[in-house]
């Protein structure tokens, strides 16, 4: 009986609206960002708020907003507002996945279309220019990889 054959791991990827860079990310990660994307994009109180977002995150974000401030929590009809989160209109929130792509490239891949850059203020990150796209897909579907383009999903 010959064993079956490995399931090839998946990445999910799209350009980014922020650089015009490519950004891949396994397929929970870039799930797990774009419901965080919308959940602060979306949410027109507090309690729709709670409720889109995971408990620990929710927690974190009343805790440094009203916690810290020394101020009452916010009732669940109180009107929402995207900027209090911490780091939204900087970019730092939710997570950045350009930054996190070297754990889930191949190096070679990097090594040969990545380029790492400095930003003025969220620092480091790895860009792919969108013009390798073709590429840097060939080559990944070559190491094993199915490449699935998701720009329906909020990641970057």
């Amino acid at each position: 009986m010959s064993a079956s054959p490995r399931p090839r791991p998946v990445l999910y990827w799209r350009v980014s609206p922020a650089n015009e860079g490519l950004v891949f990310a396994t397929p929970e990660r870039a799930e797990e960002i774009d419901a965080l994307h919308r959940a602060v994009e979306d949410s027109q109180t507090w309690g729709a708020f709670r409720a889109a977002m995971p408990a620990d995150e929710y927690e974190q974000i009343v805790s440094i907003v009203f916690d810290e401030a020394g101020e009452e929590r916010p009732e669940p009809g109180t009107p929402f507002d995207s900027s209090v989160v911490p780091g939204f209109c900087d970019g730092d929130y939710p997570p950045w996945l350009q930054k996190e792509m070297q754990s889930v490239l191949p190096p070679d891949v990097i090594d040969r279309f990545g380029r790492w850059e400095q930003t003025a203020i969220n620092g480091v990150y790895l860009h792919f220019d969108e013009g390798f796209r073709p590429r840097v897909v060939a080559m990944l579907m070559r190491a094993g990889y199915q490449v699935v383009r998701r720009e329906d999903l909020m990641f970057w």
